[in-house]
């Protein structure tokens, strides 16, 4: 039956204070059920209504400056209290209004929080567009809020004043079925803590065997899961998003003994974007819509998007956490299930997860964790016949190869995020301070072990000393050290092998003749340190300048014209992310249009959005993760006819 209702509001809400109407006169509220008064309330006129504009007037000039993320957690806030007083609502629609107390509570009171649900999934997918117009124009469309009417939050970063959370457990099994299991092998391999050298985990070690048992256990959940409500997955993917809140000083912290990042970073980078990652994709769980399509003769057609099936997903170990986040979040928000295996390097924090996806309530098989080896466990889910999207970031040599399976199997749709070897054009006119500065971050973030990572600068030749000098300046008052400090700026390398593999690559620059300004070598003898190197007098043709390094090198090159930076920067098989900086819109408006890259940043660097489409032209990949176009890499398009009587109006 409807609860006692303790307490009925009967003021007037403006300006977020409860106060009397100005008349000075109340109204009284029936009771449909009795005929007898059951509240008397504040009777608003023409004075309150213009008290109340003047406020919604004076929020709406900061309140339209908010970011969607901001809004979108309010409203999700909002609806998570009205969730907790559905009992009370519902026991006051029907004291007021005189329907059923069971219509008030399944009906108005839950399609309310559902269309609360429903929109906060909007607030940060609202988008414009670039319009070709003709001449030389460049015209842009922006969507933007017109009227006071409710439809990176203020502050994007989490605040922690400590280091990294002692670690009281790590996961080391496989997760198929829901189920913590052994490998079929009987073997473990260790995870290396690149900040000591030292062992930190024994991991079990998944082979084909064990992939064949989560593509099972992932195909036999496909049958239910496809046909589940968008409106389900979406509310499992919040909770995950809710437990990863509660959890992210220890997901952190396990990033931060993996792979040896700044604790900070990971916090505030890779925990806090996985965070954003479930729900923006949560968001469009619920609006995967198809079309009607205007076809010809006595006929109807519909065009429908469909979950693709078991998705295989192989991660790199760069950002183990996020990577992750960026492949099951559209997979799964559409529907698919997922096998997925992490690098061998960085397995802990993806199976931690692993430990929240089940806590959150996702079915048995919807999400299957496999660490292992590319050879055997990667090679296995890019060949499975019963996998029928496979997603894949790393080498470019692995991403051919991973093509390669595909094509030998079943022809499963592929998706690759691949290297790059990005380059920053700094003008003549730019702020050499912050064009530096972005330099640098570019750079030396995340160790350098990044794909889009500013390893090639071309500057305009009259600024290129003074530049140099302020990278220079940079790099070298960065603090080197264990990555669970949070005054550390600059950890390890991920391994012994890639620290091995930096070191030979700025030895080939010493060579070629390039000089190193600062750096060039190993920090201390235990850790997998290399100090930030910046060579100066570097050269087109020079392994440093060609090839992936996949850490803290940057390469300075003098330039002429913009068209020869230009023509420079795209000398290059990759084309992940480039970058200009510029005072002059039509250096910058030439600039973004002809360089060859996914990503092209301007006046910055590394600016991510999970609402941004992120990809490459040439070797870096195929397709594209994040935003509104990552949805079609895990659909399949389904157009259906059926045969008419007679014409309809199309």
């Amino acid at each position: 039956m409807a609860i006692p209702i303790k307490r009925l509001q009967t003021k007037l809400l403006i300006n977020n204070q409860w106060v009397a109407a100005t008349s000075g006169k109340v109204f009284d509220v029936i009771n449909p059920a009795t005929g007898e008064v059951c509240a008397a309330v504040e009777e608003g006129v023409a004075a309150d209504v213009d008290l109340a504009v003047d406020a919604a007037k004076n929020a709406f000039k900061t309140f339209r400056q908010t970011d969607g993320r901001y809004r979108r957690d309010l409203m999700l806030k909002l609806a998570d209290l009205m969730e907790q007083h559905k009992e009370e609502l519902a026991s006051i629609e029907t004291l007021d209004n005189g329907k059923p107390y069971l219509q008030s509570l399944n009906v108005d009171v839950k399609s309310s929080i559902e269309c609360f649900k429903y929109y906060a999934g909007w607030a940060d997918k609202i988008s414009g567009q670039v319009t070709p117009v003709s001449g030389n124009f460049c015209t842009l469309l922006i969507r933007s809020s017109f009227l006071p009417f409710l439809f990176i939050s203020p502050s994007f970063f989490f605040t922690s004043n400590q280091m990294a959370i002692p670690i009281k457990r790590l996961q080391t099994k496989l997760l198929i079925n829901n189920q913590w299991v052994a490998a079929t092998s009987g073997k473990v391999f260790d995870v290396i803590n690149p900040a000591t050298g030292e062992v930190c985990a024994s991991v079990e070690e998944g082979v084909a065997a064990d992939v064949d048992l989560a593509v099972d256990a992932a195909k036999n959940a496909f049958k239910t899961f496809r046909q589940t409500d968008g409106r389900y997955r979406r509310d499992l993917m919040l909770k995950l998003a809710d437990l990863m809140e509660q959890h992210k000083e220890e997901l952190a912290s396990i990033e931060t003994l993996d792979n040896g990042k700044p604790y900070l970073q990971s916090l505030n980078v890779d925990v806090k974007s996985s965070i954003e990652c479930f729900k923006y994709y949560a968001g469009w769980a619920d609006k995967i819509s198809g079309q009607v399509t205007p076809v010809s003769g006595n006929h109807f057609s519909f065009v429908r998007r469909e979950p693709i099936g078991v998705c295989g997903q192989i991660i790199p170990w760069n950002f183990p956490l996020l990577m992750g986040a960026w492949k099951l979040a559209p997979a799964l928000a559409l529907g698919n299930t997922v096998v997925m295996k992490p690098a061998e390097q960085t397995p802990l924090s993806i199976l931690r997860l692993g430990e929240l996806f089940v806590e959150a309530g996702y079915p048995a098989g919807v999400v299957n964790i496999v660490p292992g080896f590319g050879a055997t466990a990667g090679s296995r889910i890019a060949h499975h016949p019963d996998i029928s999207k496979v997603a894949f970031t790393g080498s470019t040599d692995v991403g051919h190869a991973v093509m390669r399976a595909s094509a030998d199997s079943n022809l499963k749709k592929v998706s690759l995020e691949l290297g790059g070897k990005s380059p920053l054009i700094v003008c003549q006119d730019a702020d050499l301070d912050a064009a530096a500065t972005a330099a640098a971050n570019g750079i030396f973030f995340n160790m350098g072990q990044v794909c889009t990572a500013a390893s090639r600068v071309f500057v305009h030749e009259s600024v290129y000393d003074a530049f140099v000098d302020k990278v220079r300046a940079n790099a070298e008052k960065r603090t080197i050290g264990a990555g669970q400090s949070i005054h550390v700026d600059q950890g390890p390398l991920v391994s012994e092998k890639q620290m091995h593999r930096v070191l030979d690559f700025i030895e080939q620059g010493r060579r070629a003749g390039a000089v190193p300004v600062c750096g060039g070598e190993r920090h201390g003898d235990k850790g997998f340190f290399v100090k930030p190197t910046v060579f100066a007098n570097a050269t087109d043709d020079m392994s440093i300048v060609r090839e992936e390094i996949f850490g803290p090198v940057v390469s300075a090159l003098k330039y002429k014209t913009l068209d020869e930076a230009i023509e420079r920067a795209n000398n290059t098989n990759f084309g992940l992310a480039a970058g200009v900086y510029s005072n002059d819109m039509n250096t910058i408006l030439k600039a973004t249009s002809y360089l060859q890259a996914g990503s092209v940043w301007v006046n910055t660097w590394n600016v991510f959005d999970i609402a941004n489409p992120f990809g490459g032209y040439k070797r870096s990949g195929v397709g594209r993760e994040l935003g509104e176009q990552a949805l079609a890499l895990y659909t399949e398009t389904k157009a259906v006819t059926i045969a008419l009587n007679g014409p309809l109006v199309k």
